[in-house]
């Protein structure tokens, strides 16, 4: 069974905020997987939770014990660029 090491109280905060007000999906799914692992929770049990394999649920966890919450958040994705940034104004 893999866990991480223990959160300090910041990081247990930072990642108790990413879960409950961060707005993209993965990002919270993943902050709560790993809250779940420093419980005491096995990948096995995160597998049941979230789905996805034992590769994707040790990626995370290794994603956060080398990168913080930062290697938590999604890379660039592949495809065409977005034609409006956020500097456009909302007109729609």
């Amino acid at each position: 069974m893999k866990f991480i090491k223990p959160l300090t109280e910041a990081e247990q905060t930072q990642l108790e905020d990413a879960y409950k007000n961060n707005h993209q999906h993965r990002l919270r799914q993943r902050s709560h997987s790993v809250l779940l692992n420093s419980k005491g929770y096995s990948i096995s049990q995160l597998i049941e939770i979230f789905g996805g394999g034992r590769d994707v649920t040790n990626t995370w966890l290794n994603a956060w014990s080398q990168f913080g919450i930062v290697g938590l958040q999604d890379g660039a994705r592949p495809g065409r660029p977005r034609i409006f940034t956020d500097a456009c104004p909302k007109v729609i």
